[in-house]
């Protein structure tokens, strides 16, 4: 499943982003109440949902709720089954998966593989990321249980999924350069609290950093997600962008009542990535940990394609990579053209000299503190693996791996799409349509890999922000 490096990831790396707009759960169905007591089930059949509101902590203990935080697992257990019946669990979201009960008449989704199904392994997050995806998010989802041979009911349940915004104070910010939504826990703070900066990659304006910050609040973290080009007061195009922008993010968000100055980490996906790692190695007296999904060690140029730089401070060009002008890759299917962008990053750093290379690394080993890297080791966007590799192999030989205990995860079959929290359906997380170009891009991975990326990154980044920050609250 998860690989999780502490050696060389690989070695070698946007100028097009997109950023996409279980690890077993505690318990994993072992406890004697989870299992619905011991001998043989008797009445009438029954549906549980067990939720995890902490995935990263082996010593949590679930608990039995129909509601929970959007991207917490939710472990579905049927009970009084019979023995070793056959039953077909289906739900709303069009996912389904048939199981045969154990010798006591219990199914586990955090034990039992199904027989067959729209998934096909122990995956308490199988019914969520395998359903097919939806025109609008299901916030609700009913479950259903019936008898694989004679379709006999059994029994349903329904679990309700809180948004983002739940328990969350938002303000909306635009002030100039200043652009974004900060967010915070709805209780009032008993301490200053641990905060984020957070921001997405090229797709540029301020959506997901806006969604991010709600997300981090309800964890419990004050958050302050921005746009750094793309709307209104900022930098029309992901070029030129000064990084000014962000240091006055993170002052104003460091200057936060609530605010514990001194515990800010910086969040961003895909550029967005290459960005955070900046910024932590430009700003090491500010930036306290930092977190890069699917990142690059390397800076790259414009994301308009124009030859210019994509960052400047002070005035000056920050150095980027030199486009080598290569072609992507291309195939067909279904009649459609796809575009697989990988290889174009990887000739331009073949054909930069060590200078120029050197030039454009972001300089990660000057980071203040411990730095948490998640990439795709299908990522067909970008090499994200390998670019993630560049900055990883300063930490480790430059000995901050020793002495902030960073990380790097490498997730196998997992793309580009993999930032964001888990909670929705991945089978179209492999693909995208670009429409300003109309063409497709193949951004990698598998459903089911990126679904296992989502999740273990997410687990990940829970743990890391507690280690590094302490953890969020009122």
């Amino acid at each position: 499943m998860l690989r999780s490096r502490s050696l060389p990831l690989l070695s070698a790396l946007l100028l097009l982003a997109a950023c996409d707009s279980e690890t077993a759960t505690s318990g994993g169905g072992t406890g004697a109440d989870d299992q619905g007591g011991g001998g043989q089930a008797v009445g009438p059949a029954s549906l549980h949902f067990f939720v995890d509101e902490r995935p990263h902590d082996p010593a949590n203990e679930e608990h039995e709720s129909d509601e929970g935080r959007f991207s917490d697992p939710v472990r579905i257990v049927a009970r009084s089954l019979g023995p070793k019946r056959k039953v077909r669990l289906e739900t709303s979201l069009g996912s389904w998966a048939v199981f045969e009960a154990d010798q006591d008449g219990t199914v586990d989704l955090g034990r039992d593989a199904p027989l067959e199904g729209s998934w096909d392994s122990v995956d308490v997050d199988g019914p969520i990321w395998s359903g097919p995806n939806a025109t609008s998010t299901a916030h609700d989802y009913e479950v259903w249980l019936t008898d694989a041979a004679t379709e006999e009911s059994l029994a349903s349940g329904t679990f309700h999924r809180l948004t983002v915004d739940v328990g969350v104070e938002t303000t909306v910010i635009s002030e100039g350069t200043r652009v974004g939504t900060l967010a915070r826990p709805a209780v009032p703070a008993a301490r200053s609290r641990p905060a984020v900066l957070v921001f997405g990659g090229s797709e540029g304006g301020a959506s997901s950093g806006t969604y991010f910050a709600r997300y981090l609040a309800q964890l419990g973290y004050t958050s302050f997600g921005v746009g750094y080009f793309g709307a209104p007061g900022l930098p029309m195009d992901l070029e030129r962008v000064p990084l000014e922008i962000l240091e006055e993010d993170l002052a104003f968000l460091a200057s936060q009542p609530d605010v514990d100055p001194t515990r800010i980490a910086v969040m961003g996906g895909s550029r967005g990535g290459e960005l955070a790692l900046m910024l932590g190695a430009r700003f090491p007296d500010r930036v306290r940990a930092v977190i890069a999904q699917v990142p690059s060690g390397y800076v790259w140029g414009a994301a308009s394609g124009g030859g210019g730089p994509a960052w400047t401070y002070g005035g000056e060009d920050i150095p980027f990579v030199p486009s080598a002008g290569a072609f992507p890759e291309s195939y067909f299917e279904d009649g459609e053209q796809f575009f697989i962008f990988s290889p174009t990053f990887l000739a331009s750093i073949e054909a930069a000299s060590p200078d120029e290379l050197a030039l454009a690394t972001t300089r990660a080993e000057l980071i203040g503190g411990p730095v948490l890297l998640l990439a795709g080791e299908d990522d067909n966007l970008w090499p994200s693996c390998a670019l993630a590799d560049v900055a990883w192999q300063r930490l480790a030989a430059s000995g901050h791996v020793a002495t902030h205990g960073d990380e790097a995860h490498c997730f196998p079959s997992a793309g580009h799409f993999i930032a964001f929290p888990p909670g929705t359906s991945t089978l179209s997380s492999t693909a995208y349509h670009n429409a300003q170009y109309d063409i497709w891009i193949d951004v990698g991975g598998t459903p089911r890999g990126n679904a296992a990326a989502k999740r273990a990154g997410d687990s990940a980044t829970r743990a890391f922000l507690e280690r590094a920050l302490g953890e969020g609250g009122p």
